[in-house]
Parts: structure tokens; sequence; C-alpha cells
């Protein structure tokens, strides 16, 4: 998809805008997340793409095809844009976040307190205590 998308950025004058990263190096994201309006990921088969979930604790919204674990991103979550993985359905809805942007629909401090109350790490520790303490009551086994 990133052809697509190259092509995409091309044929609408924004190459001086939106720049396609690519892979980068751990270090390099908090620096990448800092200087970004929007993170996206025209990925059709991913798990849980921590990428997303370390740019929601930063507050920056991202659009991405529901993919593996990704769709749970998107629930209750009107600060990210989660799309099918058709390639006219992911325009659109990057087209859609992009609007939303402009208009100042996204907040950055209810984007990061929805992601800290799922994978933040007093959310993330209580449930592997829970997991490892009481792995029958967790795993519902009778």
């Amino acid at each position: 998809m990133r052809t697509g998308l190259q092509t995409f950025v091309t044929q609408n004058g924004l190459a001086e805008r939106i720049h396609l990263h690519g892979e980068y190096a751990l270090t390099e994201l908090p620096g990448i997340l800092d200087a970004v309006d929007l993170v996206v990921l025209p990925s059709r088969w991913e798990g849980l793409p921590l990428v997303l979930v370390e740019a929601m604790l930063k507050g920056v919204p991202f659009v991405a095809c529901a993919a593996g674990g990704t769709e749970e991103l998107g629930e209750n979550n009107p600060d990210v844009m989660v799309t099918g993985t058709d390639w006219a359905e992911f325009e659109a809805g990057l087209v859609a976040m992009a609007v939303k942007i402009r208009a100042g629909g996204i907040d950055p401090v209810r984007l990061h307190g929805w992601a800290e109350a799922r994978y933040g790490y007093a959310a993330v520790s209580e449930r592997w205590l829970e997991c490892l303490c009481r792995p029958r009551e967790f795993f519902g086994v009778p």
C-alpha cells in the first residue's frame, strides 16, 4: 500500500508536507512523534502495532487499516480512524481524518487518556498481576 500512498501524496502536491518515514530506529520514535500531526499505518497484516499505542500516548492521532488487533484501538476512540483494508476505504479515512484535524476535532489529552487507561503501566501491570497471581480466575477456568 505504500506505493499507493506515495502516489496519492505526489498527485495531490503534498510531497513537501507529507513524509513517509518507513522503517526507523526505536530511538528515533520520540522525535518523529513530536514532529508529526498524524501517524498512518496502511498495513493489511498486523498484530497489535505498538507504534499506534505509542502515538496515542503522545496524543498523536492515527489512520490505520483494521488488521489484526488494530481494530480494537478504534473502539470508542474518537481521536483515531480505523478503516477497512481496501485502498479506497483507507484513502477516504485519511481524508476524513485530515478534515477532522484541520477543524480542531482531535483532543490530544483525551487520546492520551484513552491509551493510558488501556495500555499504560498501571492498567497493564494490574492485568499481569491478576493473570500471574490468579490464573484460574483470569482465564475463567473452573
